[in-house]
């Protein structure tokens, strides 16, 4: 049995509050009677009373691979009532980027970790505010997204909301940059079966390129790096190249098939109680795929997704 199946399951209109549990049996074939289950809370909607407006004067960061010194990034909050009149209170400024360079996301979860690298606080006095964070530029790579966060605590109410930016992180001196994400908008691939990537490529400062632009420079490659749960077990790399007639507006949908892992030394379902069972019964199970775009040999934008069965255990 292989694949990804999705469902809806309607609730009630008015759900009792509080945690609720959702559960998958396995019915049939390989591993029949297997279960599943996932916590979800229900609370009460509160409307808010204000919002939090947050722009960056910088459009994008450019760096290099093997970056030194600092930088900052500059821009101004405005934290509004419904109503439209200015909140007074305080707001903690930080900015934040994907730990250890890749976004590593698991079957059961969307939870992305953040690195912090710098925080601020400022006092707002019901006028907009202007401010200026500087953080160590070692930290991040060509590729990266940094997300610029400000929650706002209004003084008179005690009630906190958020508002973000995000900016990009270009190569310096490159004149492309590119983001890459699974086309249906899941978070998990399955070996095997083939997995839909969307690339955007822009050029610094957000324009879209044109196809002459793209086709100028050099081939534009996906390419495809397989890791396994057990480092004794060699990956595979593969390239396709990306034709720059094919790209609308900058973006392009491109299909690559993950292997199918080797059944000898990898069963999803066997009983691993100890680490060596572990490892000789899912050894060369593919723990995660890091799918980057390249340019003429130079990375523009590299991610990495876990495998189903990696993540399952």
């Amino acid at each position: 049995l292989a694949g990804v199946a999705e469902f809806e399951f309607p609730i009630a209109s008015e759900p009792l509050l509080g945690d609720h549990t959702t559960k998958v049996t396995l019915v049939g074939g390989t591993g029949a009677g297997s279960v599943h289950e996932v916590t979800f809370g229900v609370e009460e909607y509160v409307l808010p009373r204000f919002e939090v407006i947050m722009a960056t004067d910088q459009t994008s960061i450019l760096t290099s691979y093997y970056n030194t010194g600092s930088s900052e990034v500059t821009g101004t909050i405005n934290a509004v009532y419904v109503f439209g009149e200015m909140v007074k209170g305080k707001a903690h400024l930080s900015i934040l980027r994907n730990a250890y360079y890749q976004r590593y996301i698991s079957s059961s979860s969307e939870e992305t970790t953040y690195q912090v690298l710098a925080t601020s606080e400022v006092d707002l006095t019901g006028d907009e505010i202007t401010f200026r964070l500087l953080f160590d530029k070692s930290y991040i790579y060509p590729g990266d997204s940094l997300v610029v966060e400000a929650s706002v605590v209004d003084s008179a109410t005690g009630e906190r909301q958020n508002g973000t930016a995000t900016i990009p992180v270009a190569y310096q001196g490159g004149d492309l940059t590119s983001r890459l994400e699974l086309a249906d908008g899941g978070s998990i691939f399955k070996p095997g079966l083939p997995a839909l990537l969307k690339i955007t490529l822009a050029q610094p400062g957000g324009s879209i390129p044109s196809s002459d632009f793209l086709a100028s420079g050099g081939d534009i490659k996906l390419v495809m790096s397989q890791a396994f749960v057990s480092y004794t077990h060699s990956g595979q790399i593969a390239r396709k190249v990306l034709a720059a007639s094919d790209f609308t507006d900058g973006v392009l949908t491109a299909e690559m098939t993950v292997p199918v892992d080797d059944s000898s030394c990898c069963d999803a379902l066997a009983d691993a109680s100890t680490e060596e069972i572990y490892l000789s019964k899912k050894g060369c199970c593919t723990s995660s795929i890091t799918w980057w775009v390249e340019r003429d040999g130079n990375t523009l934008y590299s991610d990495s997704y876990s495998s189903q069965e990696s993540t399952s255990h």
